[in-house]
């Protein structure tokens, strides 16, 4: 896996409204090499709120969950910030798991 552009590794938030599958995804990401899970959220209003405090390199988030789903959250996001879900100086992109 290719660190990030900072030199680091690749920064990740993991969003899904099921506990047991985002503990899944987080022990997965945390075990592979240049990838650091920096947060988790439960919800798209959670996934912005969190995006926007840790700045993560990429958001994996679930298309369907209760309240505001990850397209939504994914949309909030490009609407309150100018780089998209992505930091650090450059253009993120959001992963969606169905």
């Amino acid at each position: 896996m290719t660190a990030s552009a900072g030199g680091g590794p690749i920064r990740v938030l993991v969003v899904d409204d099921q506990e047991l599958v985002r503990a899944g995804f987080c022990v997965i990401l945390d075990s592979a090499d240049g990838i650091a899970v920096v947060g988790e959220a439960a919800d798209g209003a959670a996934a912005v709120a969190q995006a926007a405090a840790l700045g993560p390199d990429v958001v994996l988030m679930d298309v369907r969950m209760p309240g505001m789903d990850g397209l939504e959250g994914h949309e909030a996001h490009h609407r309150g910030s100018s780089g998209g879900l992505g930091q650090r100086g450059r253009p993120g992109s959001g992963a969606c798991s169905a």
